[in-house]
């Protein structure tokens, strides 16, 4: 997805470096694994900082209902690298529909 960021390369540089700090504080919290951090980062520098913003949100939406999920069933973990595919669709679907 070729575009923009509002604030040009910084934007993206922002993306990343927001992404990589919120996942890192979820990693040092046992809450994520390394390559759910550094898939994080890549996104949000290939975002920019608007769209990262939206697919923390949607990431968590989704890993809220594959916890909710999960419980259901009696599953202790779960993987959260699903969740974070359904935010960055979210994210594509949103840019695809002109909404963001």
């Amino acid at each position: 997805m070729a575009r923009r960021s509002p604030g040009g390369w910084r934007g993206f540089l922002l993306g990343g470096l927001v992404a990589g700090v919120v996942s890192a504080i979820g990693f040092y919290a046992d809450a994520l694994g390394g390559g759910d951090v550094k898939l994080l980062a890549a996104l949000g520098s290939l975002l920019g900082l608007e769209a990262t913003l939206v697919l923390l949100v949607l990431s968590a939406m989704a890993g809220g209902v594959l916890c909710v999920l999960a419980w259901r069933r009696g599953v202790k973990e779960v993987a959260y690298v699903p969740a974070i595919a359904a935010g960055y669709g979210g994210v594509l679907a949103l840019a695809f529909a002109g909404a963001a």
